[in-house]
Parts: C-alpha cells; sequence; structure tokens
C-alpha cells in the first residue's frame, strides 16, 4: 500500500495551487502543492543501467488522460533528464521534490520544456502548464440533516478514477450518519446521485434544490437514483417526517437488470 503525505491544511488556496502525484521506486506516493500542474505521475530514476548509460531523472510512469500532457507527445516510460534545459539530477528520495520545485518557479500560463530519453535518445517536448484541478479533498460539500448525509462536486480525479466521461453527472456522497434515512434507505458513501424524485442531480446546487422542495413538501416516499459501480440502483426510502410517532423509515432496494 502507498503512504501518502498529506498537504498541511490552510497552505494555499485551491484556486491558484495544485498538486503533482509522483510515484517512487520505493512504492511511496508523494503530494506535493505547486503553483502549476504537468499532469504527470513520475518515478524517481538515479542509476547507471546494466549497459553503462546514465539514467538520472524522472520516468513517466502516466499520462493523465484529458489534459494538456495527454495530447503532447510523452510517453510512458520516457525519462525526463532535463526541464527548460536545465539538467535533472535526483539522488534518491531526498530528492523527490526538486522536479517541482523548478516547475514552481515558471509563470502559471508558461510552457514547460522537456528534455527526455526515450529508448537511448533525447528528444525535447514543449507542454503548457495547466491550471489546477482541484482533488476530492478540496472539492465543495453540502450536508442535508433530515437525511443525514453529506454530498461533494465530482471532480476530475474521480472522472479519472471511475473512467466517467463527462456526461455522467451527479454528486458524489462524502457521508452517511449511521441509523440515518439515508443509510436505512440503501444509501452508501462514494455512491454517485444522479436523481432524486423528479429532479435529475448534476451538481450541488441541484442537491440543495431538490432536498429544499422535498422537505418544503413532506412526501411519504422519496426515490434516490444512484451509480453504484457500473449498476444504476434505485433507492426507495419513506422517511418518518413526524419522529413523535416513532416510526422507523421503511426501506426498498431494487436494481435495474
Amino acid at each position: 500500500p502507498y503512504d501518502r503525505v498529506e498537504r498541511p491544511r490552510g497552505s494555499g488556496r485551491s484556486d491558484d495551487t495544485v498538486r503533482l502525484y509522483v510515484q517512487t521506486p520505493s512504492g511511496y506516493t508523494i503530494e506535493q502543492t505547486l503553483e502549476q500542474l504537468i499532469a504527470l505521475e513520475k518515478q524517481i530514476l538515479s542509476r547507471r543501467d546494466e549497459l553503462g548509460i546514465d539514467r538520472v531523472g524522472f520516468r513517466i510512469t502516466r499520462v493523465y488522460p484529458r489534459t494538456l500532457a495527454a495530447k503532447s507527445d510523452l510517453q510512458v516510460g520516457d525519462i525526463i533528464i532535463a526541464l527548460n534545459g536545465k539538467p535533472l539530477k535526483p539522488r534518491g528520495m531526498q530528492d523527490a521534490g526538486l522536479f517541482h520545485r523548478k516547475v514552481r518557479r515558471l509563470d502559471l500560463d508558461g510552457t514547460a520544456e522537456l528534455t527526455l530519453l526515450r529508448r537511448g535518445e533525447t528528444k525535447t517536448v514543449s507542454l503548457p502548464l495547466e491550471p489546477t484541478k482541484i482533488t476530492k479533498e478540496e472539492a465543495k460539500r453540502e450536508r442535508n440533516r433530515d437525511f443525514e448525509l453529506r454530498v461533494r462536486e465530482v471532480t476530475f480525479f474521480d472522472r479519472d478514477e471511475n473512467r466517467w466521461d463527462d456526461s455522467i453527472r451527479g454528486v458524489i456522497v462524502d457521508h452517511v450518519e449511521r441509523a440515518g434515512w439515508a443509510q436505512l434507505g440503501g444509501i452508501r458513501e462514494d455512491d454517485l446521485i444522479q436523481r432524486i424524485g423528479d429532479h435529475p442531480i448534476a451538481s450541488l446546487a441541484d442537491f440543495k434544490a431538490a432536498m429544499k422542495d422535498i422537505t418544503e413538501r413532506k412526501p411519504d416516499r422519496v426515490v434516490f437514483v444512484v451509480l453504484r459501480g457500473p449498476r444504476t440502483h434505485f433507492q426507495y426510502v419513506e422517511p418518518d417526517w413526524n419522529p413523535g410517532e416513532n416510526i422507523k423509515p421503511k426501506t426498498h432496494d431494487e436494481q435495474e437488470p
């Protein structure tokens, strides 16, 4: 399992800082805060191979889809050996942040010129720097006290992890209170809520408006349509709007074939 170095709370604003994930040979994932983003996962490489060729730099282990990096000529396996003509020579874990520190000094709307080693040959790729993409931790959230659940907006990294294209819309269940209406109704953390009753849900604003309408109307039954993995589920809850009667919500769980 990977360990993660978390970003200190309050260390920069989400609208002008980003995070870059670096995978090191020892298997640790180090999370860095930058002012620009080159959308790569990289591996520190500091050794001489069996042919005597120096392979000192950062090996690209992944290029995020739907980014400017993905549109460039960068390839998995390329070794970044220089940034804007200046050599990168990491000596090990102690230099895990070397590439980040160099990128941090670049202009936000600038271009990074990467010198690469690919199959024993060098080449140069110019890559525009991208604005920040918010992480799950930075995503905006909305809580509903009646149904005792909290949801958050969908991020770039959610789409990447779940392989969702832009047509997949909704809000992600971030927390469900134990024995609350949402949990008793079969709502789970990480569910993607796409519809509540007659209300399609594509944003936090949609979720808030839908829940406000439900609270005002107090229907006997509320239907949540959620995406869970590859399947769509219909979760039915019959809430107890009068807790004095001490009647627990009835729950049903139906699933599309």
